[in-house]
């Protein structure tokens, strides 16, 4: 074998190298660059006070996190992951004047929709049929549950607090 066919080999392969690596690389940014573009939504429930009345709440957070506008039209709660069952929220629940934005609400990059509605509606029957009778598991079923955020595009499931589930188990279960 000459130099000149070493030289040709070692060329042959550092060319077949690069192109596999710059397929790689533009297939990398592809995919990077797809998923920017798909919608994300932040969703959260807890428990919190609003001034000046110093009295608890039912506090829900939708906070877009993705570049795409997305239109927001009612929050909900999912009792069980695998079932389809939604447990709506009763809008005569909701707080006069406590919401940045009342659903449904189109909400851009970074802006965010807050809702705070009345301790009632973890006291209803209707809730309390999704809990299970003993605290110890219902606790533990309670860390299973989600807040939906229902859109134009899909749902986006956010976790319920720690302080949340304490006030839920402490209202269904008095002892």
């Amino acid at each position: 074998m000459s130099i000149d066919q070493i030289i040709s080999i070692v060329c042959n392969i550092f060319t077949a190298v690069g192109t596999v690596g710059a397929v790689v690389v533009a297939l990398w940014f592809g995919f990077l660059g797809y998923k920017d573009k798909q919608p994300k939504l932040s969703v959260f429930a807890t428990i919190g006070v609003l001034y000046p009345d110093n009295q608890q709440y039912l506090m829900l957070y939708c906070v877009n996190v993705g570049y795409q506008s997305i239109l927001v039209t009612n929050f909900a709660f999912k009792p069980k992951k695998s079932k389809a069952v939604r447990i709506l929220i009763n809008p005569t629940l909701e707080l006069k004047n406590s919401s940045i934005n009342p659903t449904p609400s189109t909400i851009g990059y970074s802006e965010n929709i807050q809702q705070h509605f009345d301790l009632k509606y973890i006291e209803d029957e209707n809730f309390k049929k999704f809990i299970c009778k003993y605290k110890w598991f219902a606790k533990i079923q309670l860390k299973r549950w989600r807040v939906i955020a229902r859109t134009n595009l899909k749902e986006f499931e956010g976790k319920l607090s720690e302080p949340l589930v304490e006030q839920i188990l402490n209202t269904h279960f008095k002892n």
